[in-house]
């Protein structure tokens, strides 16, 4: 029929350990260290993530943020292809156009605003 688990309780066996337990002790020899995993590195064909830095021309150049209105943002994708899709090229281009035409009247009327 079934079987009786009444003599044979757990806690007695926690609380009592056995002789044959306590004598049995076995010398271990040190082995060799475990070698750490190496890391595998990755390919340097992979694509950094994040805006690509800008070439910087002998140190002549400097990041500045510029505000754009989206029509004209929405202007320049019809027509980037042009500049092979460089903004900052055409940007720097049309500042460039209009320093060498009006330079001397911004430079006069920036010395006469010094003055007031």
């Amino acid at each position: 029929m079934g079987k009786s688990f009444k003599g044979n309780s757990p806690v007695k066996k926690l609380t009592t350990p056995l002789p044959a337990e306590e004598s049995n002790t076995v010398a271990v020899e040190p082995s060799e260290p475990k070698k750490e995993p190496e890391i595998r590195k990755t390919a340097p064909t992979k694509k950094r993530v994040g805006r690509p830095k800008t070439k910087d021309v002998k140190g002549t150049c400097k990041n500045i943020n510029v505000a754009v209105p989206i029509t004209l943002l929405n202007k320049w994708e019809e027509v980037k292809i042009v500049h092979g899709s460089n903004l900052t090229e055409y940007i720097t281009k049309l500042i460039e156009k209009d320093m060498d035409s009006n330079y001397a009247k911004y430079k006069s009327i920036a010395d006469s605003l010094k003055n007031i």
